[in-house]
């Protein structure tokens, strides 16, 4: 018994690791992404329209499969442009996702929030959009579903599974190093709070 718990340990751990040095993969991709969009070619030229800038966003977003909405914003923090066409005109220059890129900061969120327009919870992404002389003309957004998560999750090959350790077996929470919950394939309900279970868990660590 006791060897048998070992292993199962010991697997748990690999698979763990695997798990979050993919999930380390997708953040890394997605910041690549939003650098990228920076000081894109189309999105910073005058000669573009917005709607041809959005049109642009709408095929990154089908050829990358990644995000629920890309968004741009103003100077001033309204939004003008989204791929969903959701909540043009919103003022979210308090949201921390645009008053640090509006101040040349590549940003995303340390940990989900829940977007009001998706009405889901995501990791913002975020970059100044810099023209051509590289001043700062409006902040570009992507919305990362944590969703995605559970995708990663379900990837797990038999390689790196060779006990064949059945994920829909498990309670698989993701917290973070403050005790957040970030994930949970079976309370979403706490998703953003710390629950008992957490707390002892941390207590204990």
């Amino acid at each position: 018994t006791k060897t048998t718990q070992s292993e199962i340990i010991h697997e748990l751990q690999l698979i763990a690791d695997n798990l979050m040095d993919k999930l380390s993969r997708q953040m890394f991709e997605r910041t690549a992404d939003i650098q990228f969009l920076s000081d894109n070619t189309i999105l910073t030229n005058p000669n573009f329209s917005l709607t041809e800038k959005m049109n642009y966003l709408r095929s990154m977003e089908r050829a990358v499969k990644a995000y629920t909405a890309m968004s741009v914003y103003d100077k001033n923090g309204i939004k003008i442009g989204d791929t969903r066409n959701i909540l043009i005109g919103t003022n979210d220059s308090q949201k921390p996702f645009f008053n640090q890129a509006i101040k040349g900061h590549i940003y995303y969120d340390p940990i989900p929030s829940l977007s009001e327009s998706l009405n889901q919870y995501v990791i913002y992404f975020s970059a100044p959009i810099y023209d051509i002389y590289k001043m700062i003309q409006g902040v570009v957004v992507e919305s990362y579903p944590i969703d995605k998560i559970n995708d990663i999750f379900k990837a797990i090959k038999s390689s790196e599974n060779p006990l064949n350790l059945g994920f829909n077996q498990f309670k698989l929470d993701l917290v973070s190093n403050n005790g957040t919950l970030i994930y949970s394939n079976y309370d979403r309900k706490s998703i953003l709070h710390t629950t008992p279970e957490i707390q002892d868990f941390i207590l204990k660590n």
